[in-house]
């Protein structure tokens, strides 16, 4: 509520989660942000540098909207991993 105000909206349109911390279970976050959406106060959201695994446990609870990985010349990991888990949802 407080950072609401202090943004001046009644919601988030995008929500980020950025760095999954490994001590909070992402069922668990992904619970509290699908309250937020039922409340109306989140609108879409998303993870920033998520494993694949914790991208699947969050999407599972509460559709993600977004996906935010590295993805470079030099990194192309996703292409093995997240693109083709991403394919599926």
């Amino acid at each position: 509520e407080g950072s609401l105000k202090r943004l001046r909206t009644d919601h988030i349109d995008l929500l980020y989660q950025h760095r999954v911390d490994p001590k909070v279970p992402m069922e668990d976050v992904a619970g509290t942000v699908k309250d937020l959406m039922q409340e109306g106060k989140v609108l879409h959201w998303g993870l920033s540098e998520a494993s694949a695994r914790s991208i699947r446990r969050a999407h599972t609870v509460c559709p993600l909207s977004a996906v935010q990985s590295e993805y470079a010349i030099w990194w192309r990991e996703p292409e093995t991993k997240i693109f083709p888990m991403l394919e599926e949802f």
